[in-house]
């Protein structure tokens, strides 16, 4: 039998195999199994061709990496080491033959050859062959070489460990900042990522270094992890393996990232279901969160107490508080043993003194039982005391949260515990986002922001008093509890709330309070999102909701930390300046002021200023012309170079651009009303431009500036005019520059962003929102084109666009215009927003 057809005979074995394992994995709970079973098939694969096809005894072959541990996943790399005494043509032609028998195996194969001396040599150049060589395994080959290898092998590991620990533990540091410092990332690498596999093999090389321990178990056996530790931490692991395993069956090959795309193949394969809230790929999610924050929680303390041991400095800096409460390095030490009681007084140090809970104290709190305790009314006083304290409290809170106390106090928010939604625009589990937003409330006591805004919600923060300070606090944190059931979670949020205010004794108008802030949450966020903020009406509805200055304070810091939470793009500088905008109108409504006394004032001081710059009798004219809304929108040297650009009689059209830090405007002034939009639209797509605003300012009866906020700050002036030329010269140049330009730039996110999406169309005809307008908001698939193809309807309807807001949330594309029909008036014809909603329906499918 030659090499060819050892080959074929073992590939065959290999798919019998593979199919056993796949069925293996669907029943199993643990992916272990599956590994030692595949390790061991390619150990008697190797060993039988070495048996059959080696021309030399006196070397040996060693497995390292995954396959060294017993770790083989199955389309997991598989690395090899051929030691050798002697090299001679048998040693290359040995290396050959096993790297293409793997190959035609369907496995991706290094196999290095070395001598003893090789390995020590290099192994003292390089940390990541010291490494690569701890996971080494016998086999098949010389014994006496091998024997003489773990030899040389415990030397190099006793070789300048303190500096090897030191080394592993930077890259420990270093993976967790590139993959963003947290397990909750839109698709989590399970191998490298925060709470991966990784974070498990980098415990076992170091402690391998310091203690030549070789594994999790072996680690307990010697008294260095917790019987608790161990097991949560063997409990993740398992679940991991069994993870990579499905997702490399599903992928039929090599995948350690948990795609968009994948996720209900890889529930399946897992035998995950859809239970009656939540779909397959939330439950899968959540399982993984829950198992990627355990191993990262065990693996930190682990590394941590590591870190300690190989420290230069052996006596620890001892602070005392009190007779049993110690700060011990910088952390909180409890000599004593723990109830609620005590348990809360630690925090309250925490908070006081600034410091956090040692990885000991945490397991402490974790396993006390506190049950006996939790109603006792001086408990719900310290933790309240916890949460009016004037310092910041998000390390404090995330630790009471990562020592499962959170989850006994408050079951409602134990519910929500790694709670997954099935959403592009979630980047946290449920639990965590309310944690962020705590987190973001807390940088309001940094001083340092250039944001107008944001100095005065400082200012508001800042002068809470304990009362409403706590108030505030506890919403944060219990604001998303209703996300256990998906419909209206606001709403079910604040009755969950009430029996919660109950059990802590709130008191009656506490807690309202606490109910009106977590059922009207989104209430700002949802204005700025979808309405019209200059719209009169918008501001006198939400009035009919928020009737004090005291409540929108409080409710505006709720907002501006629940956004900040959400993903890293849905606060910015343009949503700030809209929350800002409508904050001021609220205020100076409720503080019994036209709403648009400051945009009046502003005008009036812009134009008087200006009016020293300009000579020119056709420009000042057309600065009379303009808006007060939209001067008040402009800073005096934008309104002065449209001014400069737009009062010219010489064209029909002019057009002209504002660059800012982090987006850009177009203006442009024209004769055409009904349609302009859509063009400008098309234009915009022509110019890979994403549009967030649009807005129409009427000057007079002929002429009209629309102005465009875009995400691209890469705007062109004369390209944008000449795209304009080319759409009034070829009446199919915007149509055929559509077709080139949707989808065009879609990677593989975005294009599973659309296929999530696909079954949310919804199409709103409202004519209650506006005295003015009719208002029409769409949920569609988010993809480039979108504005165009819906600005085009209306077009062909001949509906006048008075603005749009455009809105993103993850793969929905939320998208509201304030429309007039022909005569600019408002459509209730009932037969023709059946039309108009046909029409949207039509092209959105």
């Amino acid at each position: 039998m030659n090499l060819l057809e050892f080959a074929d005979i073992k590939l065959k074995q290999k798919k019998i195999l593979f199919e056993q394992l796949r069925s293996l994995n669907k029943k199993t709970k643990s992916g272990r199994s599956l590994l030692k079973i595949h390790s061991k098939w390619v150990d008697e694969v190797i060993q039988e061709f070495y048996k059959n096809f080696s021309q030399n005894t006196q070397n040996c072959i060693v497995a390292l990496g995954g396959y060294g541990r017993n770790q083989l996943n199955p389309y997991s790399d598989i690395d090899l080491m051929i030691l050798y005494t002697k090299l001679d043509n048998s040693i290359e032609k040995l290396s050959k033959d096993l790297s293409d028998l793997l190959y035609k195996l369907g496995y991706d194969t290094s196999v290095i050859v070395r001598t003893l001396k090789d390995c020590f040599e290099l192994s003292k150049k390089d940390d990541t062959i010291k490494t690569s060589l701890m996971d080494s395994k016998y086999i098949c080959g010389n014994q006496k070489l091998f024997l003489r290898y773990e030899f040389i092998l415990k030397k190099i590991i006793e070789m300048d460990k303190v500096s090897y620990v030191k080394t592993k533990i930077e890259s420990y540091q270093i993976r967790h900042a590139k993959y963003g410092n947290t397990v909750f990332v839109l698709e989590p690498n399970i191998k490298e990522g925060v709470g991966g596999l990784r974070d498990y093999h980098s415990v076992v090389w170091i402690y391998k270094a310091i203690f030549n321990t070789k594994n999790a178990l072996d680690m307990k056996k010697h008294n260095l992890m917790t019987d608790f530790d161990y097991e949560t931490l063997t409990s993740a692991l398992y679940f991991l393996w069994r993870l990579r395993n499905a997702m490399h069956f599903v992928a039929n090959g090599k995948n350690d990232i948990l795609y968009l795309n994948l996720r209900e193949a890889i529930a399946s394969e897992m035998q995950i279901y859809a239970s009656s809230y939540f779909s397959a790929q939330e439950r899968l999610m959540r399982k993984y969160y829950y198992y990627a924050r355990k191993m990262q929680d065990v693996c930190e303390k682990l590394i941590n107490k590591a870190a300690i041991y190989i420290s230069e400095n052996k006596n620890p800096v001892v602070f005392e508080i009190d007779s049993k409460t110690k700060v011990v390095n910088n952390h909180l030490e409890f000599y004593d043993d723990l109830n609620l009681y005590n348990i809360l007084i630690l925090f309250y140090y925490s908070v006081r003194y600034c410091v956090n809970l040692s990885f000991d104290t945490i397991y402490s709190i974790n396993t006390t039982n506190i049950s006996n305790q939790k109603n006792d009314p001086f408990t719900f006083k310290l933790f309240r005391l916890i949460f009016s304290y004037p310092k910041p409290i998000y390390k404090q809170i995330y630790q009471m949260h990562k020592s499962n106390l959170l989850n006994k106090l408050i079951p409602e928010f134990g519910k929500i515990y790694c709670l997954s939604e099935y959403s592009m625009y979630h980047k946290y589990t449920v639990d965590e986002h309310s944690l962020q937003a705590l987190y973001f409330l807390d940088k309001l006591f940094e001083k340092k922001t250039d944001s107008p805004f944001i100095m005065r919600l400082q200012h508001i923060f800042l002068s809470l008093n304990e009362r409403d300070l706590f108030l505030l606090r506890f919403a944060v944190l219990l604001h998303d509890i209703g996300k256990l059931k998906k419909q209206k979670h606001e709403v079910l949020g604040a009755e969950m709330s009430l029996k919660i205010s109950d059990r802590f004794g709130l008191g009656k108008e506490l807690r309202q309070d606490l109910y009106f802030l977590i059922k009207n949450h989104l209430l700002l966020n949802r204005v700025i999102s979808y309405q019209d903020i200059d719209d009169t009406k918008t501001v006198l509805n939400v009035l009919n909701t928020v009737k004090d200055k005291r409540m929108l304070n409080l409710l505006v810091l709720l907002t501006y930390a629940d956004m900040n939470a959400v993903n890293d793009n849905v606060w910015s500088k343009w949503k700030e300046q809209l929350l800002e905008t409508l904050y001021i109108r609220l205020i100076l409504s409720l503080e019994k002021k036209d709403q648009n006394f400051l945009i009046l004032t502003d005008a009036k001081k812009k134009k008087k200023n200006l009016l020293n710059q300009i000579q020119e009798k056709d420009i000042l004219d057309f600065l009379n012309r303009i808006p007060e809304s939209l001067i008040f929108d402009m800073d005096e040297q934008t309104i002065l170079q449209l001014l400069k650009t737009f009062s010219k009689p010489q064209k029909n059209n002019y057009f002209m651009v504002e660059q800012k830090d982090e987006y850009a405007r177009l203006f442009v002034l024209a004769k055409e009303k009904i349609g302009l939009i859509n063009k400008i639209a098309g234009i915009m797509l022509c110019a890979n431009a994403s549009i967030i605003l649009g807005k129409t300012y009427t000057l007079d009866k002929n002429n009209t500036i629309v102005v465009f906020t875009t995400k691209n700050k890469n705007l062109n002036e004369k390209y944008i005019e000449e795209l304009f030329l080319k759409s009034e010269q070829d009446e199919s140049f915007l149509d055929e520059c559509a077709r080139k330009n949707t989808n065009k730039f879609l990677n593989r996110l975005e294009k599973t962003k659309i296929e999530m999406s696909i079954k949310r169309i919804e199409v709103e005809v409202d004519n209650n929102q506006s005295d003015i307008y009719t208002v029409v908001r769409i949920h569609a698939p988010d993809k480039l084109g979108l504005l165009y193809d819906i600005t085009k309807v209306f077009k062909d309807l001949e509906i006048f666009i008075g603005s749009i807001i455009i809105d993103t949330k993850g793969e929905v594309a939320v998208d509201t215009f304030y429309v007039l029909s022909s005569g600019f008036k408002k459509i209730y014809d009932s037969k023709f927003i059946d039309l108009l909603k046909a029409r949207l329906y039509e092209i959105l499918s």
